[in-house]
């Protein structure tokens, strides 16, 4: 385990932290500080398996729940998004989203793929997909809150620029996997959630500064 993946794995205690004094604000600051500890809960079981020795029991839950973290993943943001959207009557088309990427989990991830405990366990197509659908909506969204000058809480604002960001690193990341270029960039996937987590934190932290003025 590299400095820069622990690095990534323990950054998420930072809004963890930090959103344990938000989340009684509003509900969707408790769903997304409940999808940062289950995804902090992800990472560490992968690292659990290397502590382990390698137990052969402790490899099959982290794979399995690796592969069920991208289906969370991608149906939770894009949920999320919906729900912070600055106009009514739109959440049904995310609804709707929501219901796409479901599908198309499945079918990559249970037919498509080969084994379910296969060590390589993303699809490579659905999830560039799913990265990419989530930075486009998270960048439209962000455009309609400062264009309309959206009364959406700042702190809304920043949530959607690190969803926005990892999602849009990653799927650019993606893009270069069959290329021999990513042989050199592994080390950046760390570095976007590192960086994402800090936009998290600050929304966080701007949703609790808000509430003491208040």
């Amino acid at each position: 385990m590299t400095f820069i993946q622990t690095l990534s794995t323990y950054s998420a205690l930072l809004p963890i932290i930090i959103g344990s004094f938000a989340i009684r604000r509003s509900r969707h600051y408790l769903f997304f500080w409940l999808f940062l500890l289950y995804g902090f809960l992800t990472d560490n079981i992968s690292m659990l398996y290397q502590l382990s020795g390698e137990s052969r029991i402790i490899y099959d839950v982290a794979v399995a729940n690796q592969n069920l973290y991208a289906c969370v993943d991608a149906i939770f943001l894009c949920l999320f998004i919906g729900l912070v959207y600055p106009e009514k009557g739109v959440m049904k088309w995310f609804y709707t989203m929501a219901v796409l990427l479901l599908l198309g989990w499945l079918f990559f991830y249970l037919i498509v793929k080969e084994s379910w405990f296969e060590h390589r366990t993303m699809s490579a197509f659905f999830d560039t997909a799913y990265h990419m659908v989530l930075s486009i909506l998270a960048a439209l969204t962000l455009i309609k809150i400062t264009s309309t000058r959206s009364p959406s809480p700042k702190s809304d604002m920043w949530l959607l620029i690190g969803v926005f960001f990892y999602n849009f690193c990653v799927f650019v990341v993606m893009a270069l996997l069959d290329t021999i270029i990513i042989v050199d960039l592994w080390f950046w996937n760390s570095l976007f959630n590192v960086i994402t987590m800090c936009f998290y934190a600050l929304g966080y932290y701007v949703a609790v500064s808000t509430k003491e003025s208040a």
